[in-house]
């Protein structure tokens, strides 16, 4: 093992509950920022291409519908590299953190370059989902201005895990909240038209301007990332400019990561995707005051999938340093900041669940039945906190595979049955979907729980 290993090998022996706090606190912080970024350039956009009129507001909506999951199977697909960049540090291989850099980026732009290909087939898409006629054209448009950006958003990923995997989580924060404005002055020119400088004059582009204006963010945020890496005084450390060795086992051993963690996401997302229908059974009032409830709920996630990756990096770090001590400390470690955080935030969302729902909507109808929502879901988002955390403690530690067989017995086996029965076998409503999702939440936190305390007494074994 490395010199630099047996040293954090030692230190972490004799560090306490404090310093494991302290730790993740100063990983997460940032890793929470940027996280929450994501959700509020998506809001800038709804909100900003809401005033450009209905029929813009559905094409957005019809062309995220496709789009949001793929993104999201494709950074699944790469997060498998983080699991490794964040072992090999622990171990003290800093020139290994690079060239698992470099293959996630090889696989980064195959993933691009496939969802970038399936946003073109919007027009055919669209049209076998037998949508609107009326919405399908500039659906179809959407989506391509949105496929320009995603090889983009999946290399920047790809300089993501490498520098959160190495405890670098700042510039990641930084380039979020600059993209974020960029955005907003982009959008502001592209959506409804504008004349930038003399001469030049953009045309009102609506739900395509907002998109393609999003997808300029992404290239600009990845070549910045890109150039920090380059010029930070740690790249000659990590090897970014040194040629790939055992490429392929190292591309196999992440995609054997990846495969679990992009089928997680996907299938946690399409879980939720389908209680909206359900929803849509109840009438328009139930699917807005969902769509609401939800929309907050996301928001509020942002800040468990930030000390969720806070600590499945400390987890891999003590991993690779054959800690298992430090490894089983950090993992509980997050358990207990996020519900430290999250039962604050269940008890505001109880409390003021009536002036959060007016802040979406001026329907007082819709805003009751979303204020209901919102306080009956308050209820169950710390079990949705410790389950997502307890997910990113068994991926630091390599372990993808049960967390995706627990989130499929949760949320496919129990959240959706039980929220039809409910919702209608009961007559529960709006309300018993709530509560079924509530259940599915309440049941990962418990078979995580279980899974997590028994991957801590294995021996530990890199992934």
């Amino acid at each position: 093992m490395p010199e630099i290993s047996h040293r954090q090998h030692a230190g972490s022996q004799h560090a306490g509950i404090g310093h494991h706090i302290r730790r993740t606190i100063a990983l997460a912080v940032p890793v929470v920022i940027a996280r929450l970024g994501v959700l509020v350039m998506a809001a800038v956009d709804t909100i900003m291409t809401g005033r450009a009129g209905g029929q813009e507001l559905a094409y957005l909506g019809l062309s995220m519908a496709p789009s949001i999951p793929l993104m999201l199977i494709g950074i699944g697909m790469l997060a498998g590299g983080g699991v490794l960049i964040s072992q090999a540090h622990g171990a003290g291989e800093m020139q290994r953190c690079g060239m698992i850099w470099r293959v996630v980026m090889r696989h980064a732009i195959v993933i691009g370059l496939i969802v970038f290909a399936l946003c073109l087939l919007g027009k055919p898409f669209f049209t076998l989902a037998a949508q609107p006629p009326d919405l399908i054209d500039g659906g179809a448009r959407t989506l391509a201005a949105i496929g320009i950006g995603l090889p983009a958003q999946m290399l920047y990923i790809a300089c993501i895990v490498l520098l959160e995997g190495t405890n670098r989580p700042l510039p990641g924060m930084v380039v979020m909240i600059a993209g974020n404005l960029l955005n907003i002055i982009l959008n502001m020119l592209m959506i409804g038209g504008g004349s930038p400088l003399p001469g030049m004059e953009i045309p009102p582009l609506g739900a395509t301007g907002a998109m393609l204006a999003t997808s300029i963010v992404r290239w600009v945020s990845f070549l910045s990332i890109l150039a920090y890496l380059y010029l930070m005084p740690a790249s000659r450390m990590l090897g970014l400019r040194l040629p790939v060795r055992d490429g392929g086992e190292t591309g196999r051993r992440m995609r054997r990561l990846g495969y679990p963690i992009a089928a997680l996401q996907g299938l946690e997302t399409a879980s939720f995707s389908i209680t909206s229908l359900f929803a849509g059974w109840i009438g328009a009032i139930a699917v807005a005051a969902y769509q609401v409830s939800f929309n907050l709920i996301a928001l509020v996630f942002m800040v468990a999938l930030g000390i969720a990756t806070a600590t499945g990096i400390r987890v891999g770090n003590a991993v690779g340093a054959d800690d298992p001590v430090a490894a089983r400390r950090a993992g509980w470690v997050g358990v207990f900041l996020v519900s430290a955080v999250f039962l604050p935030i269940s008890a505001g969302l109880w409390l003021f669940a009536d002036a959060l729902a007016a802040v979406y909507t001026q329907d007082a109808v819709v805003a009751r039945a979303a204020a209901g929502a919102i306080a009956t879901i308050a209820a169950f988002t710390l079990f949705d906190g410790i389950q997502g955390t307890l997910v990113g403690a068994m991926r630091g530690y390599g372990e993808t595979r049960i967390s995706l067989i627990n989130q499929i017995v949760s949320f496919w086996i129990i959240a959706i049955p039980v929220s039809l029965t409910l919702a209608f076998g009961a007559g529960f409503g709006l309300t018993g979907l709530i509560y079924g999702l509530g259940a599915g939440m309440t049941a990962a936190a418990l078979l995580n729980g279980i899974s997590f305390y028994r991957v801590t007494r294995r021996p530990l074994q890199r992934a």
